[in-house]
């Protein structure tokens, strides 16, 4: 299994990693999972959790071995 710590609003350094490491499976945490920061920052939230799965979605796109794709959401 390998891990990766990145920014999912980034594009193109998602797209790199996912096809540097071309995984059959990929597995989807990232997010920011507080409701009280997102009642701060609810566009922030927004980006990071609606464009992030949006661009990895679409990087995935790319990698010629993925077969599945598990999104995890929660607010805890």
């Amino acid at each position: 299994m390998v891990s990766e710590i990145g920014d999912v609003r980034n594009f193109n350094s998602l797209r790199s990693s996912i096809l540097e490491f071309n995984p059959d499976v990929l597995f989807h945490l990232a997010a920011q999972p507080l409701v009280r920061d997102s009642f701060e920052d609810p566009l922030n939230t927004y980006e990071i959790n609606v464009m992030g799965t949006a661009n990895l979605l679409q990087a995935c796109r790319f990698a010629p071995k993925l077969r599945s794709i598990v999104i995890v959401t929660t607010d805890k």
